[in-house]
């Protein structure tokens, strides 16, 4: 099978296609034929090295769990759609042709870059909603941090919430959970997605590249940091007295289960979840898919086409 490897850190030009053997699953896993696979931001965190924002103790166990001189895994993805083709020992509520969505954040297996994935059967999977497509599924459970922040941020009917980073994966997602909780939400993201945020449900918009949402004198309930970069000074600045700040590198993936997933899901197959998919490309393009999204211009979800 083909496969994106790299064996040290660095730009996008370590990941190389590489071919190997098929991997069998053991007890408890399944194989899956991979559909299609997601190209996250921390894909490109992992690949890099890029531990910018967390906090000490977090970053060496980040490095104990990656590596410290190369890549203890050397295979991406964080999230797969596709189909069950084998099933180890002991699986049970899935079977052969099942199609399927997994987190592959799920103890840190990741290896969604590839033909074929060996996933839990007992992590974060799903069988895919038959009214969603390989891509919507996934990028529907794109922006599970999101969910996160949101939960952890206890957002309630009538609250003003920020929603910073608005137009990524993670930003898309947290604007329509705000919005379902029904929030009053302020989507902070550059102008010419300004009118992508507004049809996801977005009350208002603020072009970060002509103002700063914290000099304007509202305070909010709540700001949801759907990109990691806004600083603690910031945000305190534009809360309300016992206001929440969360940020999507310390909070946001404190909860990535499979009820987590299966509630995207669900939202998503009943029309209150709107996926958004910016770009898709071929597995054996993963360098260039990594380049646009370390350029940090994406709206909403990147994906691989692994088998089409």
């Amino acid at each position: 099978m083909k496969a994106v490897m790299y064996e040290r850190y660095g730009g996008p030009d370590v990941l190389e296609v590489r071919d190997i053997p098929v991997p069998q699953p053991g007890p408890g896993e399944m194989l899956v034929r991979v559909r299609s696979s997601m190209v996250a931001y921390g894909d490109y965190r992992m690949r890099s090295l890029n531990l910018e924002g967390i906090p000490a103790v977090e970053r060496f166990l980040a490095r104990l769990a990656l590596g410290f001189r190369h890549p203890k895994r050397r295979i991406l993805g964080m999230g797969i759609a596709g189909d069950v083709v084998r099933r180890g020992a002991g699986v049970t509520g899935f079977i052969e042709g099942d199609s399927v969505v997994a987190g592959l954040w799920h103890r840190m297996r990741f290896g969604g870059y590839a033909e074929y994935v060996c996933a839990a059967a007992d992590g974060p999977v799903e069988v895919k909603p038959l009214n969603l497509g390989y891509d919507e599924s996934l990028a529907a459970i794109g922006g599970i941090a999101a969910l996160s922040l949101v939960r952890r941020a206890a957002v309630r009917a009538g609250e003003h919430v920020v929603v910073y980073g608005a137009s990524g994966a993670v930003g898309t997602t947290a604007v329509q959970l705000a919005k379902h909780a029904g929030a009053v939400v302020t989507a902070v993201c550059s102008g010419p997605n300004g009118a992508m945020v507004r049809a996801l449900g977005a009350d208002r918009v603020v072009d970060y590249t002509k103002e700063d949402f914290t000099d304007s004198g509202e305070r909010y309930d709540a700001v949801l940091d759907a990109v990691g970069k806004l600083t603690a000074a910031k945000s305190t600045r534009a809360l309300k007295p016992n206001g929440r700040s969360l940020s999507v590198l310390t909070n946001g993936h404190a909860s990535s289960g499979r009820p987590e997933m299966s509630y995207l899901l669900s939202l998503a197959q009943h029309g209150a979840l709107t996926p958004v998919i910016d770009r898709t490309y071929p597995l054996e393009r993963a360098a260039e898919a990594h380049r646009y999204v370390e350029s940090g211009r994406k709206r909403g979800n990147v994906l691989l086409h692994c088998d089409r």
